[in-house]
């Protein structure tokens, strides 16, 4: 079944958009991040997975995000992240339909740092296993 197109009633949520900084003065192996854009996008769950570790547990949750296109995100990849209500989403992948809208697919992770929450949890999980 074919995705309904998104309307302009739908863009609701303010989502900021950010590359990371290039340049001379940034220290190596850190990462700063610039800011692109906010934009308004319409947002909804892509999946929830929890994983149980020890006697907790940690929840992923991906998202796709849906923007106009614009020139100036023609090379928004994985290497961006969006703000969206103070949480850190890294880009997992980007589909451009018709120079007209780009749905971005997202995974939460925490602030701070840009691992995704499933990485941190297999480098766990072996050790709690082995």
């Amino acid at each position: 079944m074919a995705e309904k197109p998104v309307t302009a009633g739908e863009l609701r949520h303010p989502v900021l958009i950010q590359r990371p900084a290039t340049g001379e003065g940034i220290p190596y192996g850190e990462t700063l991040w610039q800011d692109v854009a906010t934009r308004r996008a319409y947002v909804r769950p892509a999946s929830v997975r929890e994983i149980f570790v020890a006697q907790g547990f940690i929840g992923q949750q991906d998202r796709v995000f849906v923007i106009r296109y614009e020139p100036l995100f023609h090379d928004l990849d994985h290497r961006w992240r969006l703000l969206f209500r103070g949480n850190v989403h890294a880009v997992t992948g980007v589909t451009n339909r018709y120079d007209r809208w780009l749905k971005v697919q997202t995974r939460r992770t925490d602030a701070g740092q840009e691992t995704p929450v499933a990485e941190l949890a297999a480098g766990v999980l072996p050790e709690l296993l082995g």
